[in-house]
Order: structure tokens, then sequence, then C-alpha cells
């Protein structure tokens, strides 16, 4: 009889080992293929914030699905770092649980379900915060970002299954989760505690981790996305590009400067600067924003003229493209080209203002004649007047003639730019000015 108890204990206990280890090969699947996705995501944001991609990501359909305006938004780091490099972290510390759980002595399955739930609920704080962000702040979706908070939410109903199994209340899991969490981060201070030379090995691992993902954006912007070998430095990778430059055919592109003009262009600095620079951009593009930045300071810094051309990837006024990308581009640029009609300084006043916005729509787009001191009744007029799209898709136009294929497409003395940061333009003026 005692011997039949025995077998029905040692039953159940392999049982529950099972369903735990069943659990666990789960969720190191969704661990691996999180590490998978955060990994991508980081690549994107460093070639986005760094000006390395050309044309629009994969995940970028339209106005409302932009996957490269989630990437270039001022919430895309925390803490200095890129929010990709915490979701990879995080995603290490759920693989180092689900492998090595298991090897802690006296571990139940009860015990495991309610570490696993307590890891997964610090995990959603995040996932919550980032997604409403999203939604609501930078009113764009990053499908890719979307995907893991699916896989979040996959993991929960995992963990919700086991707490489920225990027969245990959410709150007392979660409790109980935390409390078994801090015990083994703190095994490695009890020198007797079983637990104390796997707490050594995940303290030493964590360390590992956060050291090697705070270096991945480096050694991504460094070693991968920058074409040259790693001995060499910016320096040399920027002399490539000007190289690229100069080899590069030179396009004669119309500029009208007439201040008496109504279908003038609207230009920054000296009218008798030796450099022209013209710049092709979409108000609602991200890496257009960045690089308008780029191009005042050039011109606060060299002597040259900064002109500005539209080139919205807009099909309501831009019949080169098959798909909306920014649906309020084409509206933009008829404001702030309406702005101009009265003076040169409100174009670049509406340029400034439209630009500083991550999410735009037409509705944001109504406020700011007001905000600027304009007549929102003659701005609407202009608007109306539809020599003002013709003159909006002239400048489309004019960059479908010299084969623009995204923006920003700049152009220094008629020469496409192929990826133009601040160091690259730089050089190149630098270059030109000791011809």
């Amino acid at each position: 009889m005692q011997q039949a108890r025995q077998e029905i204990s040692a039953g159940r206990s392999n049982s529950s080992k099972i369903r735990r280890f069943t659990g666990s090969n789960i969720v190191l699947l969704l661990a691996l293929c999180g590490i998978f996705i955060s990994c991508y995501l980081l690549y994107h944001h460093v070639s986005v914030q760094h000006n390395f991609q050309n044309g629009p990501s994969f995940c970028t359909w339209n106005s409302q699905f932009d996957c490269d305006a989630v990437a270039a938004s001022k919430y895309s780091e925390f803490f200095g770092l890129p929010v990709a490099s915490w979701g990879l972290l995080y995603y290490f510390l759920l693989l180092f649980f689900a492998s090595f759980s298991r090897d802690l002595p006296n571990y139940s399955a009860s015990r495991y379900n309610n570490a696993l739930f307590a890891l997964v609920v610090l995990g959603l704080v995040p996932t919550i915060a980032m997604a409403l962000i999203s939604f609501f702040v930078i009113q764009k979706i990053c499908v890719v970002c979307s995907s893991l908070y699916l896989l979040n939410l996959f993991l929960l109903l995992v963990a919700l299954g086991g707490v489920r199994r225990n027969g245990a209340k959410i709150l007392t899991a979660v409790k109980g989760g935390l409390i078994d969490i801090v015990r083994f981060a703190t095994a490695l201070c009890r020198p007797n505690d079983p637990a104390a030379t796997l707490s050594q090995v995940a303290w030493v691992a964590c360390a590992f981790a956060l050291f090697s993902v705070a270096l991945v954006p480096n050694f991504l912007l460094v070693d991968v996305l920058t074409p040259m070998a790693p001995q060499h430095g910016a320096k040399d990778f920027t002399e490539e590009l000007v190289q690229e430059w100069r080899r590069s055919p030179r396009y004669e592109i119309p500029v009208n400067l007439d201040p008496a003009s109504a279908d003038r262009d609207f230009a920054l600095g000296n009218v008798d600067a030796p450099v022209r620079i013209i710049s092709f951009s979409d108000f609602e593009c991200p890496h257009c924003r960045k690089a308008s930045g780029m191009l005042e300071s050039l011109a606060r810094e060299f002597p040259l003229r900064l002109v500005f051309k539209n080139f919205p990837l807009d099909r309501s006024c831009n019949d080169l493209l098959e798909r909306d990308i920014h649906k309020s581009a084409c509206n933009a640029a008829a404001l702030a080209r309406c702005a101009g009609k009265f003076g040169d300084e409100k174009f670049w006043e509406m340029h400034d203002a439209i630009f500083k916005y991550e999410a735009l729509d037409d509705e944001i787009l109504s406020t700011l004649p007001a905000k600027l001191g304009l007549d929102p009744a003659q701005i609407q007029q202009c608007l109306d007047d539809p020599a003002v799209v013709r003159r909006v898709q002239s400048d489309i136009e004019q960059g479908q003639n010299v084969h623009i294929q995204a923006t920003p497409a700049v152009f220094i003395d008629g020469r496409l730019v192929k990826n133009p940061t601040l160091e690259v333009m730089r050089q190149i003026l630098k270059t030109n000015s000791r011809r």
C-alpha cells in the first residue's frame, strides 16, 4: 500500500514536471521570437535615426501604418537606449528563466508558474505604455512592434493558464512570483542557499546581456550599416560618399527665385551664394524632418542658398505613387505655399511649424495659420485655388525628371547626395569651398 502511494505521488510529481517543462518550452520559443523581432526593430531604429534607410521600409504602408515615423519619434528611446534594446534584454531574461528555472532545487510547477506570470506582467506594463503612445500620441501604427504586442499577449495567456492550473488567484500569483524572483536574485548573498550558484550565474548573464544590448546600436551603426572595414573611421566613410556625390550626374533643376512671382520657390541664405542646395521634401516624412534641421544648420554655417521643393508621398496630388504613404502631405505642401504668399519669412515659419509635429493631420494643419498670425479666411481662399496644387505638382514633376526614389532628396550643385547626413553634406560643402 505504501509503495502504491509513493508511485502515485511520483506520478503526480512527474506529471507536474511535464506540464511545467511543456510550458517552459513554449516560453523558450516565444522568447526566441521576441529576440528575433527586437533585433530587427533595433536594426530599423538605427537605420532610421542615422539616415541609412533609402525610402520607406516594408512595414510603412500608408499614413496610418508607418513604422518609420514610430522609429523616428522621440519615444523610440528610453534612458538613451532604443526601446528595442530594452525589449531585447527582456526576452533574453525570459529565455534564461525558461532555460534554467527547471534546475532550481525544490522548485515546484506552481512556483514556476507564479514567477513566469510575474515576469510576463512586468513586461506587459511597458508594452501597454508603448502601444498607447503609438496609437494615441504618435498616431501611427508600427506593424512589427504590434507583432511584439501580440507575442506578449500570447505569453500572458500561457502564463495565465499555468496560474489557473495551480488554482491560485492572480494577485496572489503575482505576489508569490515577485517574492520568488527577489529570493532568487538575492540568493548569491546566502552561500548556504542551494540556488546561490545559479543566482550568481544569472547576475553575470544579466550584466553581460545589459552590456551587450547597450553596445548593439553602436555595433550596427559602425560595423553593419556603415559599408567599410571595422578599422576605418567615419572620415573614410564620409569621403567615400563625397566621392560618390562627385561621380553622380549633374542635373539642371529649374529654380524660380523671383520675389514677385506667385510660382516662386522659397529659399534661405544669400542670393549670390556660390553653392545651391535643393531639397525635395515631404512634410510628413520623418527623415525629411531631420534633414530640414540639418540643412538649416548648414545654411547658417556656409555661404549657400537652400531651396525648398515639394515631393509629397500622397496620391491626392502625386500620381506617381501606387499607394498612399502620407495622407496629409499634399495639404501641408499647399498650406506652406499659401503662407509664403505673405512673404518668405511666413513660408519658413509655416515650414518649421508643420515639421514640429510627428503626427500630422488636416485638423492640425487647420490650426496653424492663426497660430502664425495669418488670416485663416485668406489662407483658405488660397488653398481653394487649383493653381496652388498645380504648383506643388510642378515640383513633383521636376523630382520625377531627376529620378527621385525617396525623400528627402538633397541636391548640392545639381548632384544628388545619396546619404544626406550632416557630416557628409558638411564635408561636401568644405570640399567645394576649397576648390
